[in-house]
């Protein structure tokens, strides 16, 4: 019954006229298209091949008239569907066209970075918003130590991180970064840099600190499996950011049995590696040795191997 009321429901909103008004429409518009009326005249089988997919076409038309003005992927308007455009194929079955989706131009681009990200544990596709937003905070031919050009310390340590890590040789003993902010600003930057790395091919690995951390401990199998496949990605990646180290739980087990294992391997590969951190550093170190002298010697000794230390003091700029 409730087919059948459906059925006349959209019957009686429907009308012939109605539809014969829709199909003299699709007819004009797409006749008028002539490379799309050709590439349909050569493709049909039938004589109703076109007339079965009068939808399916201007819905077609529809969305690659919005892509034809478009000049590149963030500013691209089509919510749940953004960088992909629609194309025809015909369907012998149905003898009809049919709509389906690939990647735009300016999408491509950037997919092959994105495909790159071997590990995340953010959306990545908003690494490259926070690539973008980065990029506009430094000056074209911006050099490493051009501190004439750069006039904060936020973009002093961006255009470090940018030009170095995109030199990174893995057979290399490359020193990355530890950015202790408490502002957002260092997550936000090396959001940007592993998109940046990911785009000069180089496999990336994005995690929550508290991830890496502390599920690795976790007695629930399931997040102990999924965080253990985070670690081993980690350990592989070319570059590894770790965001918002300082929120997990800072354990003498977890320092010994992850972090300081995730240091050596790293380090005796030459990969670069990256932490973010509302904590300042010698904070956490503290915090990771309970106070132990020789502990926090021992652990520092072990980051200022690896990377940087850099405090952003400017204000918050996203």
């Amino acid at each position: 019954m409730d087919g059948e009321f459906k059925s006349a429901a959209i019957g009686s909103i429907i009308d012939d006229k109605t539809k014969s008004e829709f199909v003299n429409k699709a007819e004009s518009r797409i006749k008028d298209d002539e490379p799309l009326y050709s590439f349909l005249m050569k493709e049909k089988k039938t004589d109703k091949s076109i007339s079965n997919s009068y939808s399916q076409i201007i819905e077609f038309m529809d969305d690659n008239s919005v892509c034809s003005k478009c000049k590149k992927f963030i500013s691209c308007p089509k919510s749940g569907r953004k960088g992909y455009v629609s194309k025809l194929k015909y369907n012998p079955f149905s003898d009809s066209f049919e709509i389906y989706s690939t990647p735009c131009k300016f999408y491509k681009i950037i997919k092959d970075a994105l495909d790159r990200f071997i590990y995340s544990d953010e959306d990545k596709i908003e690494t490259y918003y926070s690539f973008m937003r980065v990029k506009a905070f430094l000056p074209k031919g911006t050099k490493q130590n051009d501190s004439s050009s750069i006039s904060s310390s936020f973009i002093n340590i961006g255009s470090e991180s940018f030009f170095d890590a995109a030199k990174a040789n893995p057979k290399e003993n490359n020193k990355g970064l530890f950015i202790s902010d408490r502002t957002m600003n260092g997550y936000e930057l090396l959001k940007g840099i592993s998109f940046f790395l990911a785009n000069h091919n180089k496999t990336v690995s994005l995690i929550r600190g508290d991830k890496l951390l502390n599920d690795c401990s976790s007695n629930i199998p399931e997040v102990k499996n999924d965080a253990m496949k985070a670690l081993n990605y980690a350990l592989d990646a070319d570059a590894l950011i770790v965001l918002n180290m300082g929120l997990e739980y800072k354990s003498p087990t977890n320092r010994d049995l992850v972090l300081i294992p995730l240091l050596q391997k790293r380090n005796s590969k030459g990969k670069i590696t990256f932490f973010s951190s509302a904590s300042s550093f010698d904070s956490l170190i503290s915090s990771y040795c309970r106070g132990n002298k020789n502990d926090m010697n021992d652990l520092e000794g072990m980051f200022r191997e690896i990377v940087d230390i850099r405090e952003i003091k400017d204000i918050a700029y996203f």
